[in-house]
Protein backbone atom coordinates (compact mmCIF):
# COMPACT_ATOMS: atom_id res chain seq x y z
CA UNK A 1 0.00 0.00 0.00
CA UNK A 2 2.84 2.34 0.26
CA UNK A 3 2.05 3.88 3.71
CA UNK A 4 4.84 4.79 6.04
CA UNK A 5 5.17 2.55 8.89
CA UNK A 6 4.17 5.79 11.37
CA UNK A 7 1.04 6.72 9.33
CA UNK A 8 -2.34 5.61 10.24
CA UNK A 9 -4.09 3.52 7.56
CA UNK A 10 -7.97 4.47 8.79
CA UNK A 11 -9.77 2.62 6.76
CA UNK A 12 -8.03 -0.31 8.57
CA UNK A 13 -9.06 -2.52 11.74
CA UNK A 14 -8.11 -1.32 14.84
CA UNK A 15 -5.16 -3.09 16.41
CA UNK A 16 -6.02 -6.25 18.16
CA UNK A 17 -3.45 -8.47 19.45
CA UNK A 18 -6.19 -11.06 20.97
CA UNK A 19 -4.37 -14.54 19.68
CA UNK A 20 -6.56 -15.79 16.96
CA UNK A 21 -6.70 -19.67 15.89
CA UNK A 22 -8.08 -18.99 13.10
CA UNK A 23 -5.70 -16.78 11.36
CA UNK A 24 -2.95 -18.93 12.10
CA UNK A 25 -5.05 -21.78 10.62
CA UNK A 26 -4.86 -19.48 7.22
CA UNK A 27 -2.07 -18.71 7.52
CA UNK A 28 -0.58 -22.44 7.93
CA UNK A 29 -1.39 -22.84 4.37
CA UNK A 30 0.80 -20.87 2.88
CA UNK A 31 4.01 -22.88 1.53
CA UNK A 32 6.92 -22.17 3.66
CA UNK A 33 9.77 -21.09 0.34
CA UNK A 34 13.29 -21.49 0.73
CA UNK A 35 15.22 -18.47 0.94
CA UNK A 36 18.67 -19.52 1.46
CA UNK A 37 20.03 -22.61 3.06
CA UNK A 38 18.41 -21.73 6.86
CA UNK A 39 15.85 -19.52 6.23
CA UNK A 40 12.29 -20.50 4.60
CA UNK A 41 9.38 -17.67 4.52
CA UNK A 42 6.08 -17.88 4.25
CA UNK A 43 4.52 -14.49 2.82
CA UNK A 44 0.99 -13.51 1.55
CA UNK A 45 -1.85 -11.00 2.38
CA UNK A 46 -2.56 -10.98 6.23
CA UNK A 47 -5.91 -12.77 6.83
CA UNK A 48 -7.24 -10.27 8.93
CA UNK A 49 -5.69 -6.95 7.58
CA UNK A 50 -4.91 -8.12 3.68
CA UNK A 51 -1.82 -6.22 4.03
CA UNK A 52 1.52 -7.99 2.76
CA UNK A 53 3.28 -9.88 5.35
CA UNK A 54 6.19 -12.49 5.87
CA UNK A 55 6.97 -15.40 8.01
CA UNK A 56 10.36 -16.23 8.49
CA UNK A 57 11.92 -19.02 10.00
CA UNK A 58 15.92 -19.43 10.75
CA UNK A 59 18.14 -22.59 11.34
CA UNK A 60 20.29 -21.87 13.86
CA UNK A 61 23.24 -24.71 13.35
CA UNK A 62 23.98 -26.50 16.49
CA UNK A 63 21.07 -24.49 18.42
CA UNK A 64 19.02 -27.66 20.76
CA UNK A 65 22.09 -29.94 21.57
CA UNK A 66 22.17 -31.66 24.35
CA UNK A 67 25.73 -32.41 26.00
CA UNK A 68 26.04 -35.85 24.29
CA UNK A 69 25.66 -34.43 20.84
CA UNK A 70 22.40 -35.58 20.05
CA UNK A 71 19.86 -32.97 18.69
CA UNK A 72 16.62 -32.41 20.00
CA UNK A 73 13.21 -31.35 18.02
CA UNK A 74 11.98 -27.99 18.93
CA UNK A 75 8.62 -27.29 19.59
CA UNK A 76 5.94 -28.06 16.77
CA UNK A 77 4.56 -24.81 16.59
CA UNK A 78 6.15 -21.09 16.80
CA UNK A 79 4.54 -17.81 17.15
CA UNK A 80 3.73 -15.65 14.16
CA UNK A 81 2.05 -12.14 14.26
CA UNK A 82 1.33 -9.85 11.15
CA UNK A 83 3.98 -7.51 10.23
CA UNK A 84 2.38 -5.57 7.76
CA UNK A 85 4.50 -2.02 8.62
CA UNK A 86 0.57 -0.34 8.74
CA UNK A 87 0.39 1.51 11.95
CA UNK A 88 -3.75 0.71 12.33
CA UNK A 89 -5.80 2.41 14.78
CA UNK A 90 -5.09 2.01 18.13
CA UNK A 91 -1.80 0.70 17.63
CA UNK A 92 0.01 0.78 20.83
CA UNK A 93 3.46 2.76 20.44
CA UNK A 94 6.44 0.47 18.82
CA UNK A 95 4.00 -1.82 17.72
CA UNK A 96 3.48 -2.64 13.63
CA UNK A 97 0.67 -4.44 11.89
CA UNK A 98 -3.14 -5.47 12.97
CA UNK A 99 -2.14 -7.30 15.88
CA UNK A 100 -3.39 -10.82 14.58
CA UNK A 101 -1.13 -13.58 15.45
CA UNK A 102 -1.37 -17.05 16.44
CA UNK A 103 0.66 -20.47 16.71
CA UNK A 104 1.59 -22.04 13.25
CA UNK A 105 3.39 -25.11 12.21
CA UNK A 106 6.80 -24.76 11.87
CA UNK A 107 9.18 -25.37 8.44
CA UNK A 108 9.47 -29.13 7.62
CA UNK A 109 12.24 -30.34 6.45
CA UNK A 110 14.93 -27.87 8.68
Amino acid sequence: MGKDAKEKDEGQKPFDSTRDPAWAQRVDTWDWLSRDEETKAKEGPCPRCNHQISVLETQVVGARLLTLGVATPGPAKRYAACNCGVKHPETPDGEIGCGANGLINRAEDR
